[in-house]
């Protein structure tokens, strides 16, 4: 097996103002001369971890095998395992590390008894030996998404199957004993049309919490979604959450104050045309707050946690810009949602495509993935990065701002808003408001302006509900910002 080692590039965002971490190590795994990928990973009870994917080995009977990588804490390989069968496509999508040092799987795979996909469950010993294995298919797709181990030494998992006409989905849960033996399941076709789930919980009362997306009656795009289930999987109460285009929520986790935070995607709101959005609850599912945090490129959310503090910290891929490559991105925020601090990974000749995040004991973190360095000739390779602590800035020193920085809040807005700005030096300014037909609707900043933060209020009382754009213009560079005005 093919070790690297070497530091990424880094790069950071512009208005980190509060503190910042530095990338320490990374990690490279995978097969000599042959691709190897990654689709979860997990710290694991003894300050190592564990990564699960797929990897082409040069037998090309096996056309793609499982592969999982177990490291220690400084990302040296312990052990690596493989499973898989002759002619067939087999890969890990997910998981766990169980409550007796043991590992929980789901994978794909096209290779058992000529159905065109199943899903394959793996239960393994600490050492990565099978113990059970439980197999689903069906004539139709049938999708395994996330999986818990449940108080009574179970497992629940969610997922999803093509169902109704016209083709829609039917999410489900499904509940195992310890040794993989079918419990119940409950299908939400009839409670809960055009739905899909990603991840769940479990809540106090032995009852479980589902998120995903739906598609409200009336409604032609996504919103998150997030259901409350009692011990069997039946439907307490369901929510959902979002603006006129898409929303949806890959991350779910429970709040220290018993609520739920969901995360993932939006295109409603934010710099670009996809970004993070994260949804805070209260234990009933009453929205408390909603924030947006991306680049004017479009943001892929792949993992988030809850920290001690009650902050979160997201994680996925990002760009600069449209005409730069895509690095890890991660933001730091407090326990009311507030950007406390962004960092991207990464370099123009290396592509990333990042699947999880880890804190690990000495206040770092660890970002899992997948990755294409141009010095490997386009294989791909699993990559495990490691940063440094988070670092508190001087309060009584603040940074100036060192580029040119944009932003709206509240947004959405009912008739006002606030938009801000930041400027790395004295320049001569330009900050209009735009329709989505491009006209101009108002000019409210023309004029030479200090460096630092600055902000302006924007009256839309007299305009029509609907999207607009803020456009700054200094240093000859410009930035936009969409707003969305509801009344």
């Amino acid at each position: 097996m093919l070790v690297l080692r070497f530091l990424l590039p880094l790069l950071a965002l512009a208005g980190l103002a509060q503190a910042q971490v530095d990338s320490l190590w990374s990690r490279l795994y995978g097969p000599p001369d042959c691709s190897a990928f990654c689709n979860s990973a997990q710290r694991t009870a003894d300050g190592g971890f564990i990564l699960a994917g797929a990897a082409i080995f040069q037998d090309y009977s096996h056309l793609e095998d499982i592969w999982l990588v177990k490291t220690d804490g400084q990302g040296d390989t312990l052990w690596t395992r493989r499973y898989g069968y002759p002619n067939g496509f087999d890969f890990a999508k997910f998981i766990l590390q169980t409550s007796d040092g043991g590992y929980f799987i789901i994978a794909r795979s096209t290779s058992h008894e000529g159905f065109d996909g199943c899903e394959w469950i793996l239960r393994t010993d600490d050492n990565g030996d099978t113990l059970w294995t439980r197999w689903f298919c069906r004539d139709s797709w049938i999708f395994l998404n996330r999986a818990i181990e449940t108080d009574d030494g179970g497992f629940a998992l969610v997922g999803n199957t093509p169902a109704g006409s016209p083709p829609q989905d039917a999410p489900f849960i499904l509940k195992l004993s310890d040794t993989g033996d079918s419990l119940w399941m409950h299908s939400y076709i009839e409670d809960q049309p055009r739905t899909e789930f990603f991840d769940l919980v479990q809540t106090p009362d032995g009852g479980f919490a589902l998120g995903g997306l739906t598609i409200p009656p009336g409604h032609g795009w996504c919103n998150f979604a997030l259901m409350k289930a009692d011990t069997l999987g039946r439907p307490s109460w369901m929510r959902h959450y979002g603006g006129p285009l898409n929303e949806k929520a890959t991350g779910l986790t429970r709040t220290p104050e018993g609520g739920y935070a969901l995360a993932g995607i939006t295109s409603t709101w934010g710099m670009g045309d996809y970004d993070y959005w994260l949804v805070v609850t209260d234990s009933l599912g009453n929205s408390r707050f909603a924030q947006t945090y991306g680049n004017p490129s479009p943001d892929m959310l792949a993992s988030f946690l809850m920290l001690p503090d009650g902050g979160l910290l997201l994680a996925g891929e990002g760009s600069p810009s449209y005409w730069h490559r895509q690095r890890f991105f991660i933001v730091r925020t407090n326990s009311l949602g507030d950007s406390l601090w962004s960092r991207m990974f990464g370099g123009e000749d290396i592509g990333v495509q990042c699947v999880a995040v880890m804190s690990t004991d000495d206040g770092g973190f660890a970002l899992a993935g997948r990755i294409w360095p141009s010095n490997l000739e386009g294989i791909s390779r699993i990559i495990l990065l490691k940063t440094g602590s988070e670092l508190a800035a001087d309060p009584c020193s603040p940074a100036l701002p060192r580029h040119l920085g944009l932003a709206v809040y509240p947004n959405p807005f009912n008739s006002s808003t606030r938009i801000f700005f930041s400027l790395p030096r004295i320049e001569k300014v330009h900050l209009t408001v735009f329709d989505l037909s491009g006209r101009r609707v108002r000019v409210l900043v023309d004029d030479i302006l200090p460096v630092g933060e600055h902000q302006v209020p924007f009256d839309g009382s007299a305009l029509p509900s609907g999207i607009y754009f803020a456009r700054l213009e200094a240093q000859g560079m410009s930035q936009t910002r969409k707003m969305v005005l509801l009344k």
